[in-house]
């Protein structure tokens, strides 16, 4: 952990402070098959990125870092130089859960919200149809209660997302037609698509 946080703040100065800190719990099982590393359940998975985000920010921004943690101790460690961004570089995390989302309205600065992944690693174009708008802002909502819950301030939490299509389309004729030859792939309607978070059709 120490490793981490010690390489994120030398390449944080190294790019004069355009650094982003993105982590996550991991969510493509077979690598960590490929890499011999077990594969916890997403309950501890979750409770281990907490556990380094908090490591992690005591590391950059306190001169002195003890953690006796269920994952990671420390005794008095230290971490020079600081990042060049104060307190610390942006931290990004991502997802949907509202166990990542629980974390992330204590840790992160942006959220990047995408559809469920899930335990096989890839984002099936059935999970993509139920991120819908109306979806998205219910987890945004809840992302910014548990940050006030927490005594943060949501609405500074930036949020983000994938788009997994952009089309230009010509005329507004031209954008309907798209949205109908492509609503059935996204298992949505029309409509539907054209207000879907994750695709930008006109």
């Amino acid at each position: 952990m120490n490793f981490v946080a010690e390489g994120v703040a030398a390449r944080n100065r190294l790019s004069d402070g355009r650094l982003f800190a993105g982590l996550g719990t991991g969510w493509t099982e077979r690598e960590f098959k490929m890499t011999d590393i077990s594969f916890p359940d997403i309950g501890t998975r979750l409770r281990m990125l907490d556990e380094a985000l908090t490591c992690i920010r005591s590391l950059w921004t306190n001169e002195h870092t003890t953690v006796a943690g269920e994952f990671y101790q420390f005794n008095e460690s230290i971490l020079w130089p600081k990042p060049v961004q104060q307190p610390h570089p942006p931290i990004l995390l991502g997802g949907g859960g509202k166990g990542l989302l629980r974390v992330a309205a204590k840790h992160a600065d942006i959220v990047n919200i995408i559809s469920d992944a899930g335990k096989p690693g890839y984002i099936k174009l059935a999970n993509v149809a139920k991120l819908t708008d109306e979806n998205f802002q219910a987890k945004v909502k809840f992302l910014r209660q548990e940050a006030a819950r927490l005594g943060r301030d949501g609405s500074k939490i930036r949020i983000s997302n994938v788009i997994f299509s952009v089309i230009l389309t010509n005329s507004a004729a031209e954008t309907q037609a798209t949205a109908e030859g492509m609503a059935p792939m996204f298992n949505t309607s029309p409509e539907g698509l054209l207000h879907s978070p994750l695709s930008l059709i006109g």
